[in-house]
């Protein structure tokens, strides 16, 4: 068989493989039909680097979506790899619900389905997204970000009316993040929203409901403006602000102004 012969017949077996599974970006050591496959890619992408490999045979194994670049390759041969860890353990426990931390088969399966949730979600700005043709082999599998979102949108809720239990009770100007309210850590659901809300990424009905319940976003800004009124209170009172080095009116300690400030 000749070197033209030897490739041609590699090919066929790439072709396959691509009809198949939709995807050539497989592992170096990825065997199928009793061919290296995924070193015989390798050799190719080598080739064309050093100037070896033909025109003809670029464009061939471009019809088949052939990464060249080599960062682009880990990346969907690590998919190829976690993708069939999926599908085993939705065929062994019905579902696609992962847990973060879970471990299947010495691999961190839930937090690459944490992080393939996030690129279905749209987050993960900067990285690279899934491809049409992973999403779609995803979806053929169940998995989704659906349920997820579900979750989060319930844990959502349920911070929420205590939130709102807590402040129609006792005001906003008591909420710090490290507030611990009827055994829930609503300081953190708080520290959240206040995050969300900085970086964009809070929706305009969830803002909405908060601010219904008037919810502080920018808590620091209305201290100064509690701790200018009272200052404004002293100055009345005294002619000036010359006060001592700690000063309590009304329940609030004034301190003298630093340099910057003045």
């Amino acid at each position: 068989m000749t070197k033209d012969e030897q490739w041609n017949s590699s090919y066929e077996i790439v072709v396959n493989l691509f009809n198949e599974l939709g995807s050539i970006s497989v592992p170096v050591i990825y065997v199928y039909q009793d061919f290296n496959i995924g070193k015989w890619l390798a050799a190719q992408r080598s080739k064309r680097t050093l100037g070896r490999l033909s025109n003809e045979r670029i464009v061939l194994l471009d019809k088949l979506n052939f990464d060249w670049n080599t960062k682009d390759t880990l990346y969907n041969a690590y998919f190829e790899k976690m993708i069939v860890l999926l599908k085993e353990y939705i065929e062994e426990f019905g579902n696609s619900h992962i847990p973060n931390d879970f471990i299947y088969h010495g691999e961190k399966l839930g937090e690459w389905a944490r992080n393939i949730r996030y690129s279905l979600r749209g987050y993960h700005p900067g990285k690279k997204k899934l491809s049409n043709n992973q999403r779609r082999r995803l979806e053929d599998l169940g998995f989704s970000s659906d349920w997820y979102n579900k979750k989060l949108d319930d844990m959502w809720n349920k911070g929420y009316a205590k939130l709102k239990k807590f402040i129609q009770a006792r005001g906003s100007k008591e909420i710090s993040t490290e507030l611990i309210y009827e055994g829930n850590n609503l300081g953190s659901f708080v520290h959240y929203q206040r995050a969300a809300k900085k970086e964009g990424t809070l929706s305009e009905y969830k803002e909405e409901l908060l601010r219904k319940i008037r919810f502080d976003f920018s808590p620091k800004d209305h201290v100064w403006d509690d701790a200018f009124s009272l200052a404004k209170k002293c100055y009345e009172q005294m002619g000036n602000l010359d006060i001592p080095s700690v000063f309590v009116i009304e329940g609030f300690e004034l301190r003298p102004l630093s340099r910057q400030e003045r």
